[in-house]
């Protein structure tokens, strides 16, 4: 068995735990406009269970589109990536690369043996610079190629803007 080394933090620091902005009334507006016409629609189908699934969608997205969310701090370590009280190794990271939402940065890590098999840390006032010094000497920065299912749905948000 290797002895183990102690744990060294290389880089520390504090972002919001997802990507917020603030949405207009007429996002909101149109959301509950659609899932209240699919909701009627189902009605006349008889299907009690498939409205509560579409009531309940619509809740979380205006909760999650009305309320910021919270700081937390992340740490990269000698060890890996410290994120939500929880180590993911750098055995376990296949890749990570860098990705803009919104006009904020996220740190994008594939972790396929872990759940959830993908995190996404904003970086906040984090200068990506830092990050790529520090992750590119332990794991492989590589973004992947977008799936047809990734090119479907930046189709979909172009021709179907709710804003």
């Amino acid at each position: 068995m290797p002895p183990l080394t102690p744990e060294k933090v290389l880089l520390t620091w504090e972002a919001p735990v997802r990507p917020f902005r603030p949405h207009s009334r007429q996002l909101l507006t149109t959301a509950g406009a659609i899932a209240g016409l699919v909701g009627l629609i189902l009605v006349f189908a008889g299907e009690w269970m498939l409205i509560g699934v579409i009531a309940a969608l619509a809740f979380a997205y205006y909760l999650w589109s009305t309320t910021p969310p919270q700081n937390t701090s992340y740490s990269i370590t000698s060890l890996g990536i410290r994120a939500h009280d929880q180590l993911y190794r750098f055995e376990e990271i296949t890749r990570w690369w860098l990705e803009d939402k919104w006009g904020q940065t996220l740190l994008v890590i594939d972790t396929p043996y872990r759940f959830p098999p993908r995190l996404h840390l904003l970086l906040h006032t984090l200068k990506p610079k830092s990050i790529e010094d520090i992750l590119s000497q332990y794991v492989l920065m590589e973004k992947p190629k977008a799936t047809p299912l990734d090119r479907a749905g930046v189709w979909l948000a172009s021709k179907f803007p709710l804003e």
